[in-house]
């Protein structure tokens, strides 16, 4: 064997300047990776991945010594002149957030309100509308009393009520645009740029050029990941900006100096990302941030002492977000969730780099309803970047790194990780993961995606920049490059025209005159509620209807501003208290709605009368479309009638809100907003069992003329307080734990900032504190 090779055929590189000998890796390596493939793709797929390896191999081998291979690694110094003229950021900051706004244009143009579908438009948004208009008119939203018989929305982080930019989007809406409804439409603008700046800036920290720097924002905020999970669930999108951010102070901690500004700083990233996002996103960020820590330390390219700022960082971050993390720890301690295990499919894989028409893929949950042959670019990422990602990767399999390869690279580790954990349960990662005590709550492993995407641009910018560094007129390749990309990323927003569920309907339609004619109580003071009847097993049709909103099923009802006892949200849905007084009385009487043939329809009927009595439902909304599946145990609807797209079936003899328990038929006057429930009791002297028909959640307070008085639920979970005699108002409240949040974010703050005095003092008494 020569002995200035590593293995037969593979000649070592030129070493002048101390760096790690390049040589093959083992077979054993390629046979591992071998296996994975044939795991996780099907029989073809799998088996071209394998002769590719093969291929590459062999023409790596023999041309060990190439000048690109240790440049591709990162091995070797970048040949941009070190002569030339400083790149300017400006250019290409302003060019990017050009076309940043030209793909939001084009978007809305195709479709309006693009971004509001799916979630967004029956969940999310009518939420956030109530909202809004409570803060606006001088209430604090603490308290939706519109769903599920008056609940916290203000409570979780799923709903964002807590981040301002939410407030600042929907007063932008409202007061400037005259059209409420534009809300996400308002915060998806403001989230794609910022989106785009906090990527460009990261890739900046990562000793990326501007106009690579460019590339990899584009491609990472306007993927079709971004796009079309984003339009479906807005408060994913939300959180995209901050994944960038911590990858920037993961970049700052590679190549700079690190001191308690930087902590600060990233402490101050993680604490907002609580606010905007989705727990479950903003946990996986944390994991990452923590795993490419580690990375760097193993690796050699950070020390030990550097990495320690990132602990007082994490407690800052999570003091910052205690006061809602506290809360929704406490309303979500009561839910039991299971997952299926889901990802995405391996057949679909090649969809991350070719786009509609060249490949079509599904949904791993098989969302979507109308649009789905462009459900593909659900996947899609720009090809460029990913490809380049996707040879760094298989670089990784064929030769033996440095360690210091290793560090250079480590965002293709991140990449490499997050798409394993995106394949659930058949890779094996989420599986172990969900086994593990909390995050056994978390679901959809495809959410993945948006750490694979983030880690692929900046890695495959980055292994271009290596390689067009080498080139003759790099200043061109690169330009073209960037608008190549640009072009690419303009495609996708063009075909990403699926979502989860794409509704028909434009926020909101008017209620037809014979609706809201029907609806309006007759005294603002004795309001009464609506239920709706519809079948769950028929999702996939109703979202696809247009006159669908009529029936204020989910959350329409906060949109038109009437009370319902409708709703739909996992956390309260699957909540003990809930579950107890509502759900399970609920499932038990719609037993008979799945099958006509079930002799217990009038059971059924009695039941569903009985719990519409005991919570205040005055009338109950039928779609047109579902009266067939009603009419067994419901004959009044008679045969359908296409004239009006809603049917509506009075209640007899239900409860009021608010009424003496020694005679229900007397309504009292009751106020319901963002505070929680007013009732007038004036003419209740005697005082006595008085029940507020709401649901008596353990977190509200009950004063009666200021005074605080115990409450407890009845058998239908209701409110019922023994009023003192002479009182004049009733007051219920709902008060999360906020006290003890801010407790929590005291605490976490002190000791927070008592760490950063000690390592600021243990860096300052050495030489070279800090590096």
């Amino acid at each position: 064997m020569n002995p200035e090779q590593g293995v037969p055929g593979c000649r070592r590189v030129d070493d002048r300047q101390g760096r790690n000998h390049l040589v093959a890796r083992p077979f054993i390596w390629q046979a591992v990776a071998g296996a994975v493939l044939f795991a996780l793709l099907p029989l073809k797929s799998a088996v071209a991945a394998c002769i590719f390896l093969l291929l590459a191999r062999w023409a790596i081998t023999r041309n060990m010594n190439a000048r690109w291979l240790p440049r591709v690694l990162g091995l070797e110094p970048e040949a941009w002149e070190a002569d030339a003229p400083a790149p300017r950021n400006a250019p290409w900051v302003g060019g990017g957030c050009g076309v940043v706004l030209l793909a939001f244009a084009l978007a809305e143009c195709i479709q309006p309100y693009y971004f509001t579908q799916d979630d967004s438009f029956c969940c999310l948004l009518p939420v956030v509308l109530q909202a809004g208009r409570e803060l606006f008119s001088g209430v604090f939203p603490n308290y939706n009393p519109c769903q599920f018989l008056g609940w916290s929305p203000m409570s979780e982080a799923t709903f964002s009520l807590a981040y301002p930019p939410v407030y600042l989007a929907y007063a932008i809406a409202r007061f400037m645009l005259r059209n409420e409804y534009m809300a996400f439409e308002c915060m998806a603008f403001i989230t794609l740029m910022q989106g785009f700046l906090s990527t460009y800036w990261a890739a900046r920290m990562w000793r990326l050029r501007p106009s690579f720097a460019a590339c990899a924002g584009l491609s990472f905020i306007l993927s079709g990941t971004t796009l079309v999970m984003g339009r479906s669930w807005s408060n994913f999108l939300m959180v995209l900006p901050y994944l960038s951010l911590m990858a920037g102070f993961l970049g700052i901690l590679r190549h700079k100096p690190v001191h308690w500004r930087w902590s600060v700083a990233l402490g101050m990233v993680i604490g907002i990302a609580y606010y905007a996002s989705l727990v479950q996103m903003w946990v996986y960020g944390l994991l990452w941030l923590l795993a490419g820590a580690a990375v760097l330390v193993v690796c050699g390219a950070s020390s030990f002492r550097k990495v320690l700022w990132l602990i007082p960082a994490l407690l800052l971050g999570i003091a910052i977000s205690a006061p809602l993390l506290y809360v929704q720890m406490d309303t979500a301690s009561n839910i039991a969730r299971e997952d299926s295990g889901f990802g995405i499919i391996g057949k679909d894989l090649l969809a991350i780099l070719l786009p509609y028409p060249f490949t079509h893929a599904r949904h791993p949950q098989s969302y979507g309803v109308n649009l789905r042959e462009y459900m593909g670019m659900y996947l899609y990422s720009g090809t460029i970047l990913p490809a380049a990602a996707g040879v760094g990767l298989a670089l990784g399999v064929l030769v033996r790194w440095p360690r210091r390869a290793i560090a250079a690279n480590m965002m293709l580790i991140g990449a490499l990780i997050a798409l394993l954990f995106a394949f659930g349960d058949k890779a094996g990662l989420w599986w172990l993961m969900r086994h593990i005590p909390l995050f056994h709550y978390f679901r959809n492993a495809e959410r993945f995606l948006v750490l694979f995407n983030l880690c692929a641009a900046l890695s495959g910018a980055l292994i271009l920049q290596r390689l067009i560094g080498a080139f003759r007129w790099r200043s061109i390749w690169e330009t073209s490059l960037a608008c190549v990309v640009a072009a690419l990323m303009l495609y996708t927003v063009s075909m990403a025209r699926a979502s989860f569920y794409s509704f028909e309907a434009k926020p909101y339609p008017p209620l037809p005159e014979y609706i809201s004619h029907t609806l309006q109580p007759a005294h603002a003071e004795f309001p009464q509620r609506v239920a709706s009847l519809t079948p769950w097993d028929v999702i996939p049709v109703r979202s696809v209807l247009h006159d669908y909103p009529f029936t204020l099923e989910q959350h329409f009802a906060s949109a038109y501003g009437y009370l319902s006892m409708s709703g739909w949200d996992p956390l309260v849905w699957n909540h003990d208290f809930y579950g107890r007084y509502v759900r399970h009385r609920l499932e038990r009487a719609d037993l008979a709605f799945h099958d006509p043939s079930m002799p217990n329809a009038p059971d059924c009927r009695s039941s569903r009368e009985a719990i519409y009595k005991a919570y205040g439902v005055q009338w109950v909304l039928v779609f047109e479309p579902f009266v067939p599946r009603f009419t067994h145990t419901f004959p009044e609807l008679g045969e359908s009638d296409p004239s009006r797209p809603v049917r509506i079936l009075p209640v007899e003899n239900t409860s009021p809100l608010a009424f003496a328990e020694a005679n229900p038929s007397k309504p009292f006057p009751i106020r319901l907003d963002g505070h929680g429930a007013t009732v007038n009791v004036s003419e209740l002297p005697q005082g006595g069992p008085f029940i507020v028909n709401i649901l008596a959640w353990p977190r509200f307070r009950v004063y009666a003329d200021g005074k605080s008085v115990p409450f407890a639920p009845d058998e239908w979970g209701r409110m019922r307080v023994d009023i003192p005699p002479g009182t004049q108002t009733l007051d219920a409240a709902y008060c999360p734990p906020w006290g003890m949040g801010f407790a929590c974010m005291l605490g976490l703050l002190i000791v927070a900032l008592m760490m950063m005095a000690v390592l600021a003092r243990f860096d300052a008494v050495r030489p070279g504190g800090g590096q």
